[in-house]
């Protein structure tokens, strides 16, 4: 990152310049070479940011902290789909508990099933103000660099506070939290299913025992109807019999009484 050629071409023409005789130049010389000492230490800070940023993001902390997130993402996903459908159901088991008549009829059960360069150039003739350059060109290029390190070290803050043990256990208790309301919901669905199911069953059950009543006592209606056809054809029968059996005993006596014819 440093152009040496060019740093030894100045230092040699420093050794000849009038400056040398003159004593001018060593306060100047003293602030560059610190502006450059100081661009050093903040860019090999900024490596060893760097390095301990990477291995914040790319150890087994952040591993587990980024399963903990997704996996509470994903309970949280499910828990929100749940809670729409234990609405939905707990209207569905009010209705079959408060009235089920009617729901059997909203179902239709009353007749089926539903369904995210640095750069410097050193042409100019050699004076004091060459120094002078050289402290105001190092600034200018540790500027971003100052920036960059202050910016990984809120990473660094940042990634400590979100990977310290005390965290990393208070995601895990979050994680548990949200699997044991996750759990809840499941059973809460489960629940409202089966006393729907019940509620369709019993309403069945009884829609058939009335089918059958009726059936039976149709039936009943019939044979007692029958029955009397029956009787009544019986009697019928037996009327005629009567009378037929009437006019046999009638003939026969009137034959009886008619007179006998005698032959002299």
């Amino acid at each position: 990152m440093f152009d040496t050629i060019a740093e030894h071409r100045i230092e040699r023409a420093a050794l000849s310049s009038p400056c040398k005789g003159l004593g001018g130049c060593n306060e100047a010389r003293a602030r560059a070479q610190q502006a450059e000492a100081h661009f050093v230490e903040v860019r090999d800070r900024l490596n060893e940011l760097i390095k301990e940023r990477d291995n914040y993001n790319n150890g087994t902390q952040q591993q587990e902290y980024v399963l903990l997130e997704q996996k509470q993402q994903k309970v949280r996903d499910d828990n929100n789909k749940m809670d729409a459908e234990i609405a939905r159901l707990k209207v569905i088991v009010d209705a079959w508990e408060n009235n089920p008549q009617q729901q059997a009829g909203v179902e239709g059960l009353a007749w089926g099933w539903w369904n995210r360069n640095i750069k410097a150039t050193w042409n100019k003739a050699f004076s004091c103000d060459t120094y002078t350059d050289r402290e105001k060109d190092w600034i200018e290029k540790v500027r971003p660099y100052e920036q960059w390190v202050s910016g990984v070290s809120a990473d660094i803050n940042n990634a400590k506070q979100r990977l310290s043990p005390e965290n990393l256990q208070q995601q895990r208790n979050t994680l548990a939290e949200l699997e044991k309301l996750n759990a809840q919901k499941k059973e809460l669905i489960a629940n409202y299913n089966k006393r729907i199911n019940d509620a369709r069953t019993s309403y069945q059950a009884n829609k058939d025992a009335q089918k059958l009543a009726l059936e039976r006592e149709a039936q009943e209606a019939a044979a007692k109807e029958q029955a009397k056809a029956t009787a009544k054809e019986q009697a019928k029968q037996t009327q005629t019999i009567i009378l037929v059996g009437a006019a046999i005993v009638g003939g026969y006596l009137l034959f009886r009484k008619s007179p006998t014819k005698v032959n002299a």
